[in-house]
This record gives C-alpha cells, structure tokens and sequence, in this order.
C-alpha cells in the first residue's frame, strides 16, 4: 500500500486492517504466525503506531488475531469470530441505525441534560471507566459503548424513549459490534468524556453540539468504510 499523507487516519487504518486481514485468508499468515511487530508495520504502510494500533485492535476484534503483551499479535484460525462487515449490511443496517440515532438522541440529550442526577453522572463515569478498561477487547468495548446511550435514555426520564431504546436494544447491539470493528475506539472515548463534562456543566446547547458531532463522526467514518469494502 502506497503512503497517502491526505487520508485521514480512520480510512488508514482500515486499509491496513483490510490488507492483512486478505494476506490472512490468502495463507500468507497462517494461524500460529506472529504478525510483524508495531514498529515493522508502521515502516511498511508509512504510518503511526496508533494507525497500526487500531488496525491491530479491528482483527483482534472479530478473531484473526491475539495480542499478548511482550509476544505480538499470533494469527488465528479464520472465520471463528468474525463480525460480518459486508457492504449490504452496513448499508441496509448499520447506516440506517446512525440515522436514527442522529435524529432521537440528538434530542434527547437535551432532556437527559436537564434531568440526569448526580447518580446519573456517576453512572456515566463509571461507564467510561470501564471503555478505558476495554480498549484492548473491542467486543467488551461495544457493550460498554452501547450501554452509555443506554444511560442516557434512562436519565431523559421520558417513558416513551426508554420503551424505544429497548424495543430496538438488539440493532442498536448488533450495529455498535459493527462500527467498533470498523472504527476501533477513539471516536467513542472522544466524544463520551466531552458529553459526560457537557452535562456536568448542565450546557443543553453544548450537549446537542457534540452528540450530534459524534454520530456524524461516526456515519462519516462508517461511510468510508462502505466506499472501501464495497
């Protein structure tokens, strides 16, 4: 793969993600193999270590590798674990999930930020505490990921909302393994402490700002995703 200092670091790292995950369908890599270590990889695709991290934590994620700590990342049998990243489901499930979380919980952290408690912000530190905990275990990471909004559908002490959230709690499930195997955890963490420090500070407009930045960040990153898989 050829360097290309215009793409940002999203489409990069799953380029490289894609890229060893066909050498490893290919035989290239065979189960057993150690992948080449951090600094290797980030010679060969003229990327950084976190690029090359994300990458890594995607294969990890639907079980192509293991990273052990002092050992590198051991390839895998194939197709034990594997997320189904096709480009029709992306397109006729997670995209569609985005967009209807773009349009109710944009709305709704404005409630949540009016009404959440104390115990209500605790429950959301918590929650990030225990994404950090998982950087390195994306499945764990997208529950925990998916549990935040949870959170906040509690906290909007709306009835109807939280009756929704549930309904839909098995796509919305299913949807965040996808986007956390496509995207890794950086747009999650990100946006999660700056929502949590939003309704610290009882800022509604703010709140609104930055939910609504993150799920475009997240359909942006989803979309260049499809353009590349597809």
């Amino acid at each position: 793969m050829k360097k290309d200092g215009r793409k940002k670091a999203g489409t990069l790292h799953s380029m490289i993600f894609n890229d060893l995950k066909k050498e490893i369908y290919d035989g290239i890599w065979k189960p057993g193999d150690k992948l080449p270590s951090e600094r290797e990889l980030c010679e060969r695709f003229g990327v950084s270590k976190i690029t090359v991290r994300s990458a890594l934590q995607q294969l990890e994620a639907i079980d192509l590798v293991r990273t052990y700590q002092g050992r590198g990342s051991i390839v895998l049998e194939p197709g034990a674990g594997e997320v189904d990243l096709s480009p029709s489901l992306i397109e006729s499930e997670v995209i569609p999930i985005l967009e209807y979380r773009m349009v109710i919980e944009k709305g709704m952290i404005g409630l949540t930020c009016q009404r959440i408690t104390e115990e209500g912000i605790a429950e959301l530190e918590k929650n990030y505490a225990e994404m950090m905990e998982h950087v390195n275990d994306l499945p764990r990471f997208a529950v925990d990921d998916c549990r935040f909004h949870t959170i906040i559908a509690k906290y909007s002490n709306n009835k109807i909302l939280i009756e929704a959230d549930q309904v839909i709690q098995e796509k919305l499930r299913h949807s965040m393994d996808m986007i956390v195997s496509m995207l890794g955890c950086g747009i999650g963490l990100k946006y999660h402490k700056e929502i949590i420090n939003a309704l610290k500070n009882r800022d509604k407009e703010e709140c609104e700002r930055i939910m609504g930045e993150h799920l475009e960040s997240t359909i942006d990153g989803v979309k260049l995703f499809y353009l590349e898989v597809n």
